[in-house]
């Protein structure tokens, strides 16, 4: 059954707050109508990207991008568009049987008018997907043909449904066998290369992986988009082994077990967060689905604002040794910045997940968890000392946006370490910086646009407005073509004064102005029409004038010409124009 691409777009756009997904990705504040940050798209210091909830729309006034909230994820997750409304859907809980190996030409038949055609990045994200999936299938049946790597996973705990849960694999000794055989499937080298699953050297081509255990890690569509590595041999180096990043694999953007923990992060209320693929999914097996892990490298804050998606609650859990309370401490600071409720949670020295729950079960497990303790009681007692500590938990509370959790937290700080919440407070507003005042902060609330832009604004923001300017104005008067445009299809064509529908009489880069036309102005409502009939007037005099001008010049010409036919006409032109002129 086909899907109506049209239609799920408008229930995505009509369902999917663009304050809480763009929110995801920027801290945003109330502007007025609005709601501003900065831009994701590029570096700047003064905050200049736009969201207007009304509109359902984004726009940055520092780089010209903007769009609706299909855009924006397309953009900044660089998918397709079909892959947008998959990830949308999901969100939205929509469903959507998303196929992969159709994306190219659902895309193009999706996007039309809106995101334009399939592009080449999208088909080659298309076939990186497959040479991934076909060789997670090649370490699949390799793990079957392999006594000795299920003898490993059965020696760490894990079973072998645990192992399919997760799509567990083995890649075998020898230098090129999974190169082979996706050579055999039909892939070319530079696929697989692109893929990160061979490397070249000396004019001969090797497997990344040889000889470990294969975690698959995927995307929050559950796709494969890159592998882990385990050595079942201890005295090979390095013991793991993740893909090098890839245009669709980022670490820091990355978790791993994320998409199957999904669901039951929602149902749980929090999230758990693990050092290490093989606590992932010893918890599981275990029975904790609600966990997922960073792949070797400290949590970031992107994977934090991916999981907001999911939960307002993260616990940490690493060992109770020295490096283990400094990488939860800075851990916590970066789930409260992003406004998270954070816990931690210490296990004994020399203990993870996997080997604590193997020797004591789920239950201590469980009861570990319940006791986790909170930012507040974990900087307070776990290391340093008193006074150490409390800076440490000062310093990361002043670094928090959210100023509800913000005073939440120096207000449990004031009671249990008996200082006064006034002068944590007071001390905190002199931590930060103030600087010279900035007026450019300004100037995204208040673009600098001219009459004619000005107009069209107030018109998309409150349509209401556009009888005004069919009544008193003729579009022909408008110099800015792309203003007279959209005018034109407002009127003339009747189209709605939304993003979606605009969209199908406008290029892309059309768009992305008149996304920022589409940013609701800080304005007295009780006075919209008022403003709208001063600036037709405006508009009037100015044509007005250009004319007095223009009349001006050949009547001087005349003058010296000493035309007396032609000197009356331009009189008589001049007098009725200046007449218009002050009537207005």
């Amino acid at each position: 059954m086909a899907i109506d691409y049209q239609g799920l777009s408008e229930e995505i756009r009509a369902r999917a707050d663009i304050v809480e997904v763009v929110s995801d990705y920027v801290e945003l504040r109330r502007a007025g109508a609005n709601y501003k940050g900065l831009c994701p798209f590029h570096t700047e210091k003064t905050p200049s990207f736009m969201v207007t909830p009304h509109k359902q729309i984004f726009h940055c006034f520092g780089c010209s991008t903007g769009g609706d909230v299909i855009s924006f994820v397309m953009k900044k997750e660089h998918l397709s568009y079909v892959e947008a409304l998959q990830l949308l859907a999901q969100r939205c809980g929509i469903k959507f049987n998303f196929n992969p190996q159709r994306s190219r030409s659902l895309d193009a038949a999706g996007a039309a008018g809106t995101a334009g055609a399939a592009t080449d990045a999208t088909e080659s994200r298309a076939v990186h997907l497959k040479v991934l999936n076909t060789a997670r299938g090649f370490f699949i049946e390799m793990l079957k043909k392999s006594p000795v790597a299920q003898q490993y996973l059965k020696s760490r705990g894990l079973t072998p449904e645990i192992a399919g849960h997760f799509s567990l694999g083995f890649a075998p000794e020898g230098w090129d066998n999974l190169y082979r055989y996706l050579r055999r499937q039909g892939f070319a080298d530079g696929d697989i290369k692109a893929a990160a699953l061979l490397y070249q050297k000396d004019n001969s081509t090797y497997d990344v992986f040889r000889n470990r255990v294969i975690f698959p890690i995927t995307d929050i569509h559950g796709q494969t988009i890159a592998f882990g590595g385990r050595v079942i041999n201890s005295d090979a180096q390095p013991k793991y082994l993740n893909s090098a990043e890839t245009a669709m694999f980022k670490k820091k953007l990355t978790l791993f077990g994320l998409y199957p923990a999904r669901e039951e992060i929602v149902k749980s209320g929090y999230a758990i967060i693990v050092e290490g693929y093989l606590d992932v999914i010893v918890c599981a097996q275990y029975g904790f689905a609600n966990v997922c892990a960073p792949l070797g490298t400290a949590l970031t804050q992107e994977q934090v604002r991916i999981l907001r998606r999911y939960t307002r609650q993260v616990c940490v859990v690493f060992d109770g040794d020295d490096a283990g309370i400094k990488a939860a401490k800075r851990a916590l600071a970066i789930i409260c910045k992003n406004g998270l409720e954070a816990r931690a949670m210490l296990l004994p020295p020399k203990d993870d997940p996997d080997s604590f729950l193997r020797a004591r079960g789920s239950d201590a497990f469980r009861q570990m968890v319940l006791k986790s303790q909170g930012v507040v009681d974990f900087f307070l007692t776990a290391g340093g000392h008193g006074m150490d500590n409390i800076r440490e938990l000062y310093a990361c509370i002043s670094e928090i946006e959210d100023t509800v959790l913000r005073g939440s937290l120096i207000t449990e700080l004031s009671n249990k370490a008996s200082i006064s919440e006034g002068v944590l407070m007071q001390d905190l507003r002199k931590g930060k910086p103030s600087g010279p005042p900035q007026p450019a902060q300004k100037s995204p609330l208040l673009p600098k646009r001219s009459e004619e832009e000005t107009l069209l604004n107030l018109c998309l923001c409150f349509p209401d407005g556009l009888r005004i300017v069919k009544e008193r104005l003729s579009l022909d008067s408008l110099s800015n073509v792309l203003v007279r445009r959209v005018f034109d299809a407002l009127i003339r064509a009747e189209v709605e004064a939304s993003f979606e529908s605009l969209a199908g009489f406008f290029t892309e880069q059309e768009m992305a102005c008149i996304s920022g036309l589409m940013i609701e102005p800080e304005i007295d409502r009780d006075n919209i029409d008022k403003n709208i009939e001063d600036y037709i007037k405006s508009i009037k005099r100015h044509v007005l004038e250009k004319t007095l001008g223009e009349i001006n010049v050949r009547l001087g010409k005349a003058n010296l010409e000493t035309d007396s036919d032609e000197i009356l006409q331009l009189q008589m032109q001049q007098i009725q124009l200046r007449k218009q002129i002050s009537k207005l």
